[in-house]
């Protein structure tokens, strides 16, 4: 059995999420398992959708975030 960790970040127009996975690797195939889901609501399509840019204290939320 082998056992490898992937992640991957996915930035929307509502929240940031983070998702770790660990890929389990056996005889009969590869199982995934969800290892951890972290979710950060900052609302980034509230602006562009309404001022048709992100405003500053909601980039710096984001370069926090990440």
């Amino acid at each position: 059995m082998r056992i490898k960790k992937y992640a991957t970040v996915d930035i929307g127009s509502n929240a940031i999420r983070l998702l770790i996975m660990h890929a389990i690797e056996h005889s009969k195939g590869t199982h995934f398992k969800k290892a951890s889901l972290v979710r950060v609501p900052i609302r980034l399509g509230q602006d562009v959708f309404v001022k048709g840019e992100i405003q500053e204290r909601n980039e710096e939320r984001l370069i926090e975030s990440l």
